[in-house]
C-alpha cells in the first residue's frame, strides 16, 4: 500500500476513534467528512443545543498534530462551516464551536473544545 493510502486510512481510523469518544459522552454524530467547495469537516456533532465542528489531526506526537492546524486551515474550516450552515438552513446565530482532536502514534486522543473562533 502506498504512503498516501496508508495515511488516508489511518486518518479514517483516527476520525472514527474520536467520534466514538464523543458518542460515549452523549453527543450525536451528524456527519463525517462533510464536503463543500474548498473544504471538508471531519466530524459534525450536536450536543445540548450546540453544533460542534471537530477537526481531527493525527501525527507522531500531539505537538506535531497541533502544528497542522494552521491559521489557513482554521480559515478554511470556518468557511466550510458557513457552507454547512447555509446548506442545512441554519444561521450564524446557531450555537456552535470548533474543536480540535489530536491523535498521537500510540492512539491517545486529546480533544480541545473551543479550540478557535
Amino acid at each position: 500500500m502506498t504512503q498516501p493510502a496508508t495515511n488516508y486510512l489511518s486518518g479514517l481510523v483516527a476520525e472514527d476513534r474520536v467520534a466514538q469518544v464523543y458518542l460515549g459522552k452523549g453527543y450525536t454524530l451528524r456527519h463525517t467528512r462533510w464536503r463543500a467547495v474548498g473544504g471538508e469537516l471531519d466530524l459534525v456533532l450536536f450536543h445540548r443545543g450546540t453544533l460542534i465542528f471537530c477537526e481531527v489531526k493525527q501525527a507522531r506526537t500531539f505537538d506535531a498534530a497541533s502544528e497542522r492546524v494552521t491559521g489557513l486551515k482554521q480559515h478554511r474550516l470556518m468557511r466550510t462551516a458557513q457552507a454547512y450552515l447555509a446548506k442545512h438552513e441554519l444561521d450564524q446565530s446557531t450555537d456552535m464551536r470548533f474543536d480540535v482532536a489530536l491523535v498521537d502514534q500510540t492512539g491517545a486522543i486529546d480533544i480541545f473544545e473551543n479550540a478557535f473562533i
